[in-house]
């Protein structure tokens, strides 16, 4: 395997690992959405935590802020910033009645059309002191790093997702590039989030794009019967493939699992959980 594909993947391992983090702590405390780094169950070490993410997910017709993720910063080199951004904790097939109209995306001049559901999402960010009970910050003035958080002067940004966290973390980082912040973006399992202008202004802007999908992952097909020009991708797609690799469970909800995707990017395979995960019985 080349370098530069080995490297690849594991960054997008390491970032991954930051969502992952994000999905134990919604898991834990889902009714949370502000929570002290003294409540994650786990959180990448060399880094602390900065800020909390909000969003309202609209899915079922709620308009309620949830937790989303969050923003850290290395330790002894708060110039590094990592931005995390989980996906939905519910079966899947919400994708099948997401709303795949197309709206001009709001975070970018020329940004192009996005899924106005993406964007509607995105809109409803906020940002929030670790543990602060006060209002929240909004960021759409200052380049979704807002200076009150000392986030602005960032050296370096990264923005991880997977899912729907993906699509968010690839506007995210299209919001941040129009801002002048330079940026690099990894997701898992990321659905076709935008039209060819989208895919174009990302391209331009954002230095480094590492899309992971799994080949046997329906999602990153999404949406589908679509015609060519209204979604594409954006750059830096890289293949895995859960049916290579006979630990992963057969079932669509695990080639979709961002503990599969960690697994096939090199996690150690008790990531996947066993039987009662995604694991198959090992081989005596």
């Amino acid at each position: 395997m080349p370098a530069a594909v080995l490297g690849a993947k594991a960054a997008a391992l390491g970032f991954g690992l930051f969502v992952h983090a994000a999905y134990l702590e919604y898991a834990a405390h889902p009714a949370d959405l502000n929570p002290p780094r003294s409540e994650y169950p786990q959180f990448p070490a060399g880094y602390a935590l900065a800020a909390n993410l909000q969003m309202s997910d609209f899915i079922g017709g709620s308009t309620t802020p949830t937790y989303y993720g969050f923003i850290a910063r290395k330790l002894g080199d708060p110039s590094q910033v990592v931005v995390a951004i989980r996906g939905t904790d519910t079966a899947e097939e919400w994708w099948d009645d997401f709303d795949w109209r197309q709206a001009p995306f709001s975070g970018a001049p020329h940004g192009g059309q996005v899924a106005g559901g993406f964007d509607r999402i995105y809109r409803s960010l906020r940002l929030a002191r670790p543990g602060d009970a006060g209002a929240p910050l909004d960021p759409s003035q200052a380049g979704l790093l807002p200076p009150a958080l000392g986030l602005d002067h960032a050296a370096s940004v990264a923005v991880a997702g997977h899912s729907l966290g993906a699509a968010l973390a690839t506007l995210y980082g299209l919001g941040l590039a129009a801002a002048g912040q330079p940026c690099a973006v990894y997701t898992l399992a990321s659905p076709k989030v935008g039209d060819q202008a989208f895919s174009d202004a990302f391209n331009a802007g954002v230095a480094v794009s590492v899309r992971v999908y799994d080949r046997s992952d329906p999602v990153p097909d999404f949406p589908q019967n679509a015609p060519p020009d209204l979604y594409v991708h954006v750059k830096g797609g890289l293949e895995v493939n859960s049916l290579t690799d006979l630990t992963v469970r057969p079932d669509p909800l695990c080639y979709h699992s961002h503990l599969t995707y960690l697994y096939l990017l090199g996690a150690p395979r008790a990531i996947l959980g066993g039987p009662a995960g995604c694991g198959m019985p090992a081989v005596p």
